[in-house]
């Protein structure tokens, strides 16, 4: 592991194996292999997918992009296996995010501690027992994270790339923050030759692979993107939004025969994919007919648009659902209070990034605009990005799409209350030796 030779002196490894051998004890705790892997409707496109890349038929899926069809193709359609090797690779998590933190913290035991405790979301592994890219994205993150604080030589830049990549075309969401943390770079950093060749280096690396599939995609849709799903999130927010439930003077054909469908049964057809399947038996459920109908109904609501998605903020922040218990002998016992724990952190984790921004902040204050890179600020751009993009186009599952950074909101909280217990500890102190 890159960075860790220099410090195998101080028994760092040893921390390390116990996290991992912890965080993998957490991991079984709750998830019941019995039951097999946990199949939602996502899941049988990417297990398609994967059949086709196995067979070498290497076809071009536009809804989704190929990391996942790519590592589920690997095990040969063992989709038992795949759960025991996300399940290890989940476990790592740990590893990485400690790794992270004590950068932060600056104490290794506070940071070993708090790891100890933040592992135990259930709602990140139990997700690693299903066929999705929710089932490898987080520890995948976290590594993500963890070679952009790492300084080293040639195989890390390529390290780095390699893990850009995959996690682009794991879930493009992400798209933005590799190049955005490359340019921070390239911003905190201009003064470093070394460092801004590199990372012009790994833009133009990324950027090629991205306008490749970008390519290939609009080959077949003709329009600009990576993915048709985004699109279809979009149609989704519309009628999240109300803007469907409104009536409009001579509309296109298309969201005339939408609106039709949307009236039929507004209850089911909350859920977009029920509108686009009655629009396909009417050959009209192609990417650019989405397009359009989002386009309609965007324009001719933005200001409402902006201000719903802001007020959604909030909501994506704190929102928490269980989807699945694997291990349900645990709903009867300890399981409720730590559920009712998990409900009391969700509320509270908008405190801890307002409290990384005004970190930020004094930062900046003290040491300049140049020094401000490092753990803090990407972990802060992280959280907010993600927060922000799945309000935006997303309507629904927020807390599945949240999870890439669900760690780090649980760890800006803690390291906010250690922060402050820290100060109040030292003011009593000062306090007794004044009296």
């Amino acid at each position: 592991m890159w960075g860790l030779k220099k410090k195998l002196e101080n028994n760092l490894w040893v921390w390390l194996v116990i996290l991992f051998f912890w965080s993998l004890l957490v991991n079984l705790l709750f998830i019941d292999f019995t039951k097999g892997p946990t199949l939602f409707p996502d899941s049988f496109g990417y297990i398609r997918l994967a059949k086709d890349v196995f067979d070498l038929s290497l076809p071009f899926y536009k809804v989704r992009t190929p990391s996942y069809p790519l590592f589920l193709s690997a095990f040969s359609g063992n989709l038992n296996n795949v759960v025991y090797i996300q399940v290890v690779l989940g476990a790592f998590s740990a590893v990485f995010l400690y790794l992270i933190i004590v950068k932060i913290v600056k104490n290794r035991l506070w940071s070993f501690l708090m790891t100890m405790v933040l592992v135990f979301d259930y709602q990140i592994v139990n997700f690693q027992a299903s066929i999705l890219t929710e089932g490898l994205v987080v520890p995948l993150f976290l590594l993500f994270i963890y070679l952009h604080l790492v300084k080293g030589r040639k195989k890390l830049f390529w390290s780095r790339v390699v893990v850009d990549l995959f996690l682009i075309f794991l879930k493009p969401m992400l798209l933005v923050l590799p190049i955005g943390f490359y340019i921070a770079r390239l911003v905190f950093g201009w003064q470093d030759k070394r460092l801004v060749k590199r990372a012009v280096g790994a833009i133009i690396i990324n950027l090629v692979f991205i306008s490749g599939w970008g390519w290939l995609y609009y080959r077949r849709t003709g329009l600009v993107g990576l993915t048709s799903i985004s699109e279809i999130n979009m149609l989704g927010k519309m009628t999240h939004y109300g803007f469907l439930d409104e009536e409009y003077e001579q509309p296109p054909e298309l969201v005339r025969e939408t609106l039709r469908i949307y009236e039929s049964n507004k209850r089911k057809m909350k859920n977009p994919y029920y509108i686009i399947s009655d629009l396909a038996k009417k050959g009209m459920a192609d990417e650019k007919s989405i397009k359009q109908i989002n386009g309609f109904f965007i324009n001719g609501h933005i200001n409402e648009y902006l201000l719903e998605t802001a007020k959604l903020v909030p909501q994506v922040v704190k929102s928490k659902r269980s989807y699945y218990i694997r291990n349900e002998d645990l709903m009867a016992g300890w399981y409720r209070y730590f559920d009712h724990f998990m409900n009391l952190l969700n509320s509270l984790k908008l405190l801890g990034l307002i409290f990384a921004g005004l970190v930020l902040w004094r930062q900046w204050r003290r040491q300049g605009w140049s020094k401000i890179f490092g753990p803090v600020l990407l972990i802060t751009l992280s959280c907010s990005y993600v927060v922000m993009a799945v309000a935006a186009f997303s309507s629904y599952e927020h807390t599945r799409l949240r999870l890439p950074v669900e760690l780090f909101f649980n760890f800006l909280l803690f390291w906010m209350v250690l922060s402050v217990a820290t100060k109040l500890v030292g003011f009593v102190r000062r306090l007794r030796c004044v009296v």
